[in-house]
């Protein structure tokens, strides 16, 4: 049996639904220990998002003596003195609020408490900490700032030489001793510097000096920091498709993800539009570099408008409007014009769906969203997911693109597009069934023509003046 996880607490509860699903009887001693593993991984509990990692914690029947005893027990004299003196001697980098710290040899978990001790400083936004043994070199890493992800800033310090990974704002790493000399003799050669080397202390193995080690990692680290660039996905032009790949984009919804999008409908575009039985009836196009002439076309085509950014993001355009002076029909969340469009021509002529702005701004602030949860329990979810991956796409697509859009809507999510699915679905499916009666549609279609002049610029700037600007003529 394996599994990976990645969106689960801690390896405690992956292990606990895999005993559960082959019927082993968890006793309460592994019932103990699997409890303080979700305890010690999660932060005391603080960083719970999944539901089966709510569920170890409340069924599991532990020995709370035990946990007591060890929750107070975390590291001995030794260990302190090994994390005092790591303390002293850490390097801050101003640029990257970043913290580099070189810890004795020690059980991973100290590195993982003296991480999460430097993310207290104000000023320390990430950190990585390493320690040296005989066989090669253990890190811990900590990112408290949504821009950068742990686990990516882990898996890019370790790649190709090493293992790293973990959660977004946790993870760890492990580079072997071999490959560690390997690289750094890159290092030495591509930098043209004299490599450092010395002997463990009984004299039978050579590698290099901590301080040639903390330099190596230091270069791959601040690689992976001067590749991410941040561009936001309001400010994305599919223009801009055929662009060179950026490195790194943490930030959710960025360029690689927004890309990721892109592929996934020219994919279903090439299967759909060459589908003999579906393709006189449904057709798919991805209209490149968008523009007013293009437009002039579209706007009065359209029998519907769909407008589906998520409620509380503000990010419908100008688009829904003109669509809207066309007589296309709005579908949409309640999200930027489309609350004031469904105001302008009442409920009967407008199809909205999914959960209004408070409640996703509410689940943003309790950080319990889990798409996961959606997916499991809704079976036609499951199956247009799982469609991204399917041998359909993957005969037409891009493998890489492929699976990383589908780990971001299974492990992440950041827009909650699961939550709203199933409303997406029936609301679509009413416009759909409405539509069979041409003259109810065409009033709807009048109707939103007629209300479509409150969109007019010379109100709108008039409107900005009386309120903001207050300039007189």
């Amino acid at each position: 049996m394996n599994r990976v996880m990645s969106y689960m607490g801690s390896c405690a509860t992956i292990v606990w639904d895999m005993l559960r699903e082959e019927g082993v009887e968890i006793n309460r001693n592994l019932a103990t220990a699997l409890y303080y593993g979700l305890y010690t991984d999660t932060g005391e509990f603080t960083e719970i998002t999944h539901s089966l990692d709510r569920d170890l914690r409340d069924e599991a029947d532990f020995d709370s003596t035990i946990v007591a005893k060890f929750r107070n027990a975390n590291m001995s004299l030794e260990e302190l003195d090994i994390a005092a003196t790591a303390l002293l001697g850490r390097d801050y980098i101003e640029e990257y609020r970043l913290a580099i710290v070189k810890a004795g040899a020690c059980d991973p978990n100290v590195l993982g408490i003296i991480s999460d001790f430097v993310l207290e400083v104000d000023a320390i936004d990430i950190c990585m900490v390493f320690s040296v043994i005989k066989n090669g070199v253990k890190l811990s890493f900590r990112s408290c700032i949504k821009e950068v992800s742990a686990s990516e800033m882990a898996q890019e310090v370790c790649r190709d030489i090493g293992s790293g990974g973990g959660h977004y704002y946790k993870a760890g790493g492990f580079i072997p001793m071999d490959l560690l000399i390997d690289s750094y003799n890159v290092y030495c050669r591509e930098k043209d510097v004299t490599p450092r080397f010395q002997y463990s202390s009984d004299g039978t193995h050579k590698r290099p000096s901590d301080s040639a080690i903390k330099s190596l990692l230091e270069e791959r680290i601040f690689d992976y920091l001067n590749d991410t660039e941040i561009i936001y996905g309001e400010d994305f032009d599919t223009s801009g498709f055929k662009k060179v790949d950026y490195k790194k984009c943490p930030i959710p919804m960025g360029y690689i993800i927004a890309k990721d999008i892109i592929h996934a409908i020219l994919c279903l575009q090439q299967i759909i539009n060459n589908d003999p039985e579906v393709s006189p009836y449904l057709k798919v196009f991805m209209v490149e570099n968008y523009n007013v002439t293009l437009a002039e076309k579209l706007f009065p085509a359209a029998n519907i408008s769909e407008q589906i950014s998520l409620a509380s993001k503000e990010a419908s355009g100008t688009g829904n409007m003109k669509f809207m002076l066309n007589g296309a029909i709005t579908l949409g969340t309640s999200d930027g014009a489309n609350v004031e469009i469904a105001e302008l021509v009442g409920d009967e002529n407008i199809y909205v769906f999914g959960e209004d702005s408070q409640t996703v701004i509410d689940r943003y602030e309790r950080g319990d969203y889990c798409s996961k949860d959606y997916y499991d329990k809704d079976a036609d979810l499951k199956k247009a997911v799982d469609f991204l991956v399917s041998d359909e796409m993957m005969k037409v697509g891009s493998k890489e693109n492929l699976e990383r859009l589908y780990n971001e809507l299974l492990n992440k999510d950041w827009f909650m597009t699961f939550p709203d699915f199933e409303d997406y679905c029936k609301t679509k499916e009413k416009a759909y069934a409405d539509y069979e009666d041409k003259k109810a549609w065409a009033k709807k279609m009048l109707v939103n023509i007629s209300k479509a002049g409150f969109f007019s610029s010379d109100r709108t700037i008039k409107q900005y003046n009386d309120e903001i600007w207050h300039l007189e003529a």
